[in-house]
């Protein structure tokens, strides 16, 4: 019910599901187990909206609520704004950080994931 995972039956096995509701039961699993440490890479792409921003309203809540340390790898700078409290920028084979991402300019942080 956490993620909207929908299946015919409760007694459909894993293997049977939709690509998206995969993702979800994978990102549920993940999000159980992480104790201490999460990497997330790309956690939402192929999600609908609605089930994106759960997933980062989760993963957020975790890491506060829990101290679960969170390495969130994403490709899309809106997403990353949302979730992070310190950006690093990955480009060229270089990194570029740390940024806070309530006072860089975006464009700032969009000019490097370009070069």
């Amino acid at each position: 019910d956490k993620y909207n995972i929908v299946v015919k039956d409760e007694k459909t096995l894993v293997k049977y599901l939709s690509g998206g509701n995969l993702m979800k039961v994978i990102i549920g699993r993940e999000l159980a187990y992480a104790k201490t440490a999460l990497i997330a890479v790309n956690p939402t792409r192929y999600l609908d909206e609605l089930t994106s921003i759960n997933v980062r309203r989760t993963i957020k809540e975790k890491s506060s609520r829990e101290k679960v340390a969170v390495l969130y790898v994403s490709e899309d700078i809106e997403e990353a704004l949302q979730v992070s409290n310190i950006i690093y920028i990955m480009s060229t084979g270089k990194l570029y950080g740390p940024f806070n991402p309530y006072d860089t300019p975006r464009s700032e942080l969009e000019k490097l994931m370009v070069m």
